[in-house]
């Protein structure tokens, strides 16, 4: 939707460009009025037309309703993308008792008030169950690398690692001293 909004604000101000551009005057006058040595000449002069006024102020207004659909759009996008993230960047868990969204670093549901596993407990529980059920071992290598906790690169949006110390895509760096750092996606993400 980001993109979308961005398309219409641009071709909105496009449009309101040419708009305004628009010419709403015609020339009237320069005509002879009459014949022979009694005749007179109408100066030529230019009037501003009020059809070519009323064009010009309807192309405004269809510009500005497209720039603003734009910026709803845009600004529609930009929620509905973070609308899962806590003040500070970090994505929320679903309770597994009560499906309420809480922090991930939670041990307790603030609603359900009932323990929640934690994720490195849930991928080893997951684990165990591959294993007990008698899964190959390319099995339990794609189930570990599936149940590994993902992030969301702040400088590119990719979904890699959220332990990585560097963007695979980018090259973004959020190692020591980095003022970037990786957002967690949900359990699942």
């Amino acid at each position: 939707m980001k993109v979308l909004g961005a398309v219409l604000v641009a071709v909105g101000l496009v449009w309101a460009l040419i708009a305004f551009n628009m010419s709403t005057e015609v020339t009237a006058g320069g005509e002879r009025l009459g014949i022979g040595a009694y005749s007179i000449e109408t100066p030529r002069v230019k009037v501003n037309n009020i059809g070519l006024m009323e064009q010009r102020r309807n192309h405004l207004m269809m510009a500005s309703v497209t720039i603003l659909a734009g910026i709803m759009l845009f600004g529609f996008g930009s929620i509905q993308r973070k609308g899962t993230e806590t003040a500070e960047g970090i994505a929320f868990r679903v309770c597994p008792h009560c499906a309420e969204h809480v922090k991930p670093d939670a041990k307790v549901c603030r609603f359900c008030q009932r323990d929640i596993p934690s994720v490195v407990a849930e991928a080893e529980n997951k684990l165990e169950q591959a294993k007990d059920r008698g899964a190959s071992e390319a099995e339990l290598r794609e189930l570990a690398e599936k149940l590994k906790p993902k992030g969301q690169c702040p400088n590119c949006d990719a979904v890699i690692d959220f332990a990585a110390l560097e963007c695979p895509k980018c090259r973004a760096s959020f190692g020591p001293g980095s003022s970037w750092a990786v957002r967690q996606l949900p359990s699942g993400g």
